[in-house]
């Protein structure tokens, strides 16, 4: 029996884009009680690298692939001029 044919289309959705984040970024799970130590680390840069901890973390958002549809709200002409940057629009 195929995985396709046991779950409806959003739910297989839900399992790729899931699948796909843990494989781009690993377990993301943070302990309150490490939270200070985290934060610390964004705002570090890293060895080897020109980068601090929150660029490389942004840089690593990038690689999700953007669902343009799920940005329709924010090309509408009503709300065309609250956008700041063109880049980045509000999900529905």
């Amino acid at each position: 029996m195929s995985i396709v044919t046991c779950v409806s289309q959003a739910q297989y959705i839900f399992i790729y884009q899931s699948v796909l984040e843990h494989h781009l970024y690993g377990d993301t799970e943070l302990e309150v009680a490490n939270m200070h130590r985290y934060m610390h680390k964004l705002h570090t840069k890293q060895p080897g690298s020109n980068l601090t901890g929150m660029e490389t973390e942004f840089k690593n958002l990038t690689k999700i692939p953007i669902e343009k549809h799920h940005m329709r709200s924010g090309n509408l002409p009503d709300n065309i001029s609250k956008n700041r940057v063109l880049q980045v629009l509000p999900c529905k």
